[in-house]
């Protein structure tokens, strides 16, 4: 049994598709994570221009909306500040279907998967986690950048404040207690994050971005 990215129904390898959202089970056999991973950089150059997008897209709306919230809060009855709750929820659920509409027209679908993509070394990516995981390599390694980045920012912060209390004296006793906190709960949270991505990884739990390939 393997799990669709797209929907996260549970599959029977010898099923020919999803069951509930009909994508082919030889395409979530094929997915690439090195393909995603260039839609994610592409993304992340992207980000601005595609937020102004969307703000100016969703201008009207969100005016709609503001203006909504006004008259329902001097509302002078319950039915009129019940057809306004509904008018206002109305235009939230537009300007959330708008923004969805966008992102699929201008963006292709990145999926999380638990299944290890044929791109992806699971040698490689113990190999990382145990090695250089307090340094994000795991992460790195499959695109998750941000996980990554939080890991190693972490433990960076640990390391410095490990080798400035060995080699410098701070005087002031609340410092001490402050920065020694600090560092410390750094690389405690940084070790906690590796563990749990290591245990995730050998129960094949890890999510990896993938993309899915075009149906033939």
């Amino acid at each position: 049994m393997i799990k669709c990215p797209r929907c996260k129904q549970l599959i029977d390898l010898h099923s020919s598709k999803c069951s509930k959202c009909g994508l082919k089970t030889t395409q979530i056999l094929l997915a690439s994570n090195k393909e995603a991973v260039k839609v994610l950089k592409t993304r992340r150059k992207n980000e601005n221009a595609h937020i102004k997008h969307i703000k100016q897209i969703v201008k009207p709306l969100d005016e709609q909306i503001k203006e909504t919230k006004k008259l329902y809060k001097f509302a002078e009855n319950e039915k009129e500040k019940n057809a306004l709750a509904y008018k206002l929820n109305d235009l939230r659920i537009e300007r959330h279907n708008t923004i969805a509409k966008i992102n699929r027209e201008n963006y292709e679908a990145i999926y999380f998967t638990t299944l290890i993509p044929s791109d992806i070394s699971r040698k490689k990516l113990i190999l990382y986690v145990c090695l250089l995981g307090c340094f994000g390599a795991h992460a790195f390694y499959v695109g998750r950048m941000w996980r990554g980045i939080i890991i190693t920012a972490l433990w960076c912060v640990f390391l410095i404040g490990f080798f400035y209390f060995q080699y410098f004296t701070i005087n002031n006793e609340f410092l001490v207690y402050l920065f020694g906190d600090i560092y410390t709960m750094s690389g405690a949270v940084a070790v906690i994050l590796v563990v749990n991505d290591l245990i995730r990884i050998l129960l094949n739990k890890y999510k990896i971005p993938v993309k899915i390939p075009p149906e033939k």
